[in-house]
């Protein structure tokens, strides 16, 4: 299989080294570095490959300390020690999978369960029933009859008209109207839209003595045999692997009528010219005239004097007119002729028990109370004590089974993944689990045993295929699902 091309690399004929350290600060590897598989660059005290591989230096013996540091706290980079070839190799890197951690003792994610459960125990007082009755209470109504009359008097006195006129120069209602045109602004909008992006594979067979998924970007092996067409599936045959290849495209948006983000851009706003000028002021088109009381550009107009007289208290030539004298009564008492008038018999009813035409007054509602559970003004009776707990105790505790639902939430497992791949085949030699993703990675080889350590963890692993190699150096692996470290800075020192 072809390999990926090299970037950024200087091929170097030196000698083994005793120690080797390297910061990355320089865009060209440092003189000593060979690229084994990956496309490896360094700058900015970053060491990265675009794909998985591994980068080695030799050293003048196969007892050597090699650490890495990774500064971003993401797995899938470390170290490699006992190198060989691409197909023969140890190697020690950060890993991350997630777990479901279920809030139940059986471990599952949905439905209930039972557990035994504790709680206090304590007393509290019981009371009876209050309840009430209510009763509708009435005033007591009483009346007396007697005769009802009017109050009569009169009043006689001299009646005239009302005499008055009025004199004055007469105008018409004189008012204009400012008049403007109708002002209203447009906002436009470019389109916006966005086309999703998409994720495909392919699936091809290598063979595991010769090559390595690995050698592609992107490809991982799924299944240890050939792959049956572009499904995936696996036929098992001997020293066969099948890989597949993963592209990836990303959405995009039309960036003409959208912002890098997505939200629609706003292209201008336009005015309707009939009414705004240009930055949308409203325009002002002039005045108009009533023009009965007005000429033409808005002068009052007099119409003339007048005179005007009520005739009905006046002469037509403005005379006062004696109408009469009037003798008035208060109808509502008297007849037109002054005789006292009779009402009839009036009824006076006592308001504390009745309405002014003799309705009983309701006066409100009566209450009774069961005096078995209310005292007589109502407050509820103790009748004796209850206990918190089924056991009836008034103090200490008490176990009983309870209910409760089942659901996870996700949890993240952090470890180093120690593995070794011997004449192609890859095998996973131990996770040492770790509390948190490792910053640094240890692995100090001494004869035929290494002890990898990182965070708080250390484990020892013994060699006993006789491929303690002297090449030592990084490796960047499928590091789960917090993959995607850089490496800062390597040391390598002959024990």
């Amino acid at each position: 299989m072809r390999r990926a091309s090299k970037r950024n690399i200087v091929s170097s004929r030196l000698k083994a080294f005793n120690s080797f350290t390297d910061s990355f600060s320089s865009s060209t590897l440092r003189s000593g570095w060979r690229q084994v598989s990956g496309n490896w660059s360094s700058g900015s005290n970053q060491l990265s490959s675009s794909s998985n591989g591994i980068l080695t230096i030799p050293m003048s013996r196969s007892n050597v300390t090699v650490t890495a540091t990774i500064p971003s706290g993401s797995t899938g980079t470390g170290v490699v020690f006992w190198q060989q070839d691409i197909n023969n190799y140890w190697a020690a890197y950060g890993y991350s999978s997630n777990y479901n951690v279920s809030s139940c003792n059986n471990g599952s994610c949905s439905g209930t369960e039972q557990f035994t459960n504790s709680r206090s125990c304590s007393c509290y007082p019981t009371y009876g029933t209050c309840q009430s009755s209510l009763s509708d209470i009435y005033g007591t109504c009483q009346s007396s009859s007697t005769p009802a009359y009017g109050t009569c008097s009169s009043s006689t006195s001299p009646v005239y008209g009302t005499c008055s006129s009025s004199t004055s120069p007469v105008y018409g209602t004189c008012s204009s109207t400012s008049v403007y045109g109708t002002c209203s602004p447009t906002t436009t909008y470019g389109t916006c839209s966005f086309t999703p992006g998409s994720t495909s594979f392919s699936y091809f067979t290598v063979n595991r003595f010769s090559a390595d998924c690995s050698d592609t970007p992107n490809t991982v092996q799924v299944c240890s045999g050939s792959c049956n067409g572009q499904t995936g599936s696996c036929t098992p045959q001997t020293g066969r692997g099948c890989c597949r290849t993963t592209t990836t495209t990303s959405g995009s948006w039309n960036y003409s009528g959208c912002s890098f983000e997505g939200q629609q851009v706003a292209t201008g706003t336009s005015w309707n010219y009939g009414g705004c000028s240009f930055p949308g002021q409203q325009i002002y088109l002039g005045e108009s005239w009533n023009y009965s009381g007005c000429v033409s550009n808005g002068q009052q107009i007099f119409l003339g004097n007048q005179t005007t007289w009520n005739y009905g208290g006046c002469s037509f030539n403005g005379q006062q007119v004696f109408l009469g004298n009037q003798t008035t009564w208060n109808y509502g008492g008297c007849s037109s002729e002054g005789q006292q008038v009779f009402l009839g018999n009036q009824i006076t009813w006592n308001y504390g028990g009745c309405s002014s035409n003799g309705q009983q007054v309701f006066l409100g509602q009566q209450t009774n109370w069961n005096y078995s559970g209310c005292s007589s003004n109502g407050q509820v009776v103790t009748t004796g004590q209850a206990s918190t707990c089924n056991n009836g105790q008034c103090s200490g505790t008490e176990t009983f089974t309870d209910t409760r639902s089942c659901s996870c939430t996700t949890g993240t497992e952090r470890s180093i993944r120690v593995i070794k791949v011997l004449n192609g085949i890859r095998t996973v030699l131990g996770d040492i689990s770790v509390p948190v993703t490792p910053l640094t990675i240890t692995a100090a080889t001494s004869g035929n045993t290494v002890t990898v350590s990182g965070s708080t963890g250390s484990q020892v692993f013994t060699n006993n295929d006789s491929t303690t190699y002297r090449n030592f150096g990084t490796i960047k692996d499928n590091g789960g699902v917090e993959s995607g470290s850089v490496i800062s800075q390597f040391t390598a020192l002959v024990s």
